[in-house]
């Protein structure tokens, strides 16, 4: 009897045929049915032994199924689910599934949802954020979002110190005493210089209206009443009168005037 060789590694589906050729090659070399029903309805027949063999074999092949048919016509079907071995797929990326498409042209999808994790990406005041195609993100700085609390110490610091620096001069205390109640009276005597009296006060190098020196300058106060001084501070040396830089602070009732040395000089009030 020839048998068909089977070999590890060969297609299910192939495979699955080589046992099918074997059969059929079993049962060409079957022994005589007729010759065993003639025994069995013998006087002497041996039915209980004959019977159990098979007779006939058949296969489908589309659906895997053997059938072996014994000697009393009984029959043994035998399913090798060969129609449900998978034999393509594909992915659905709508639905996130995998499809498995069987040998007898049905389909099986797999839910992959759990597997697949989808990621974006959302923008701050600060931080603009981008993601490719490739699922790479970058980021970059917003344009004048960064405030002076998102720097470093150090840079914050420097920041501060020179600050600070930029009203570091004699005369501070003077321009931070300049408010808008002044600045409307300097205003408001300017507006009407051409209609005022000017009241002229005149000092001398040893006036008792200088005071003692302090930080390097010496005082010069002078009552105003009330009246705004229009001008600056003259300094009067000989017959020749100049206008001299010196700090002057307004205050309620006096115009004080700071200065390295004591001059004699005037000013004016309006």
């Amino acid at each position: 009897m020839a048998q068909s060789t089977i070999k590890l590694g060969q297609r299910f589906k192939d495979f699955v045929k080589a046992i099918s050729d074997n059969f059929v090659d079993l049962y060409i070399n079957k022994a005589d049915k007729a010759a065993l029903t003639s025994h069995n309805t013998a006087e002497n027949a041996h039915a209980s032994r004959f019977n159990p063999l098979v007779n006939g074999i058949s296969y489908s092949e589309g659906t895997g199924i053997f059938t072996f048919t014994k000697v009393d016509g009984t029959k043994i079907v035998i399913d090798t689910k060969l129609e449900k071995v998978v034999t393509n797929f594909t992915y659905d990326s709508a639905k996130q599934q995998l499809v498995l498409t069987l040998d007898d042209g049905a389909s099986y999808p797999i839910p992959l949802s759990a597997f697949i994790n989808e990621y974006g990406v959302t923008d701050t005041a600060t931080i603009d954020l981008t993601m490719s195609t490739d699922h790479q993100i970058s980021a970059s700085i917003k344009s004048g979002s960064v405030t002076k609390e998102m720097l470093l110490q150090t840079v914050k610091d420097e920041i501060t110190a020179n600050t600070n620096a930029r009203h570091s001069h004699s005369n501070k205390a003077v321009l931070d005493s300049i408010n808008e109640s002044k600045i409307a009276k300097w205003d408001s005597a300017s507006e009407g210089a051409g209609n005022v009296v000017k009241t002229k006060v005149v000092f001398s190098a040893d006036d008792a209206k200088w005071g003692s020196i302090a930080n390097g300058l010496y005082p010069l106060t002078i009552f105003h009443n009330g009246k705004s001084l229009i001008g600056g501070v003259h300094k009067t040396d000989g017959s020749n009168n100049c206008e001299v830089i010196v700090d002057v602070d307004c205050q309620a009732s006096n115009i004080v005037i700071y200065s390295a040395d004591k001059f004699a000089g005037y000013i004016e009030l309006v």
